[in-house]
């Protein structure tokens, strides 16, 4: 199954970890700016997409149309927000 991860939670930086451990593909991982009670900062999700061998997007805007072209040139099965 493809995977699109969109998010800034350390859950979700979990759940990237074992999508790819179930044997799925991650191709993209989008995140924005972290808020300060945030415990992962961008940077987190920028070293686990290099880790799994995905692309990585850092946007201020997920809903803008630029964001959702990204997200479908993908073409994921599903996309996750965790």
């Amino acid at each position: 199954m493809k995977i699109v991860a969109l998010g800034r939670t350390k859950m979700l930086l979990d759940s990237i970890l074992k999508i790819k451990e179930g044997g799925h593909e991650v191709p993209l991982i989008i995140t924005c700016e972290a808020a300060p009670e945030y415990k992962v900062l961008p940077s987190d999700f920028e070293a686990v997409a290099k880790n799994v061998g995905a692309d990585f997007l850092k946007t201020e805007n997920i809903n803008s149309s630029e964001t959702i072209k990204k997200i479908k040139s993908y073409n994921p099965d599903i996309g996750i927000s965790v």
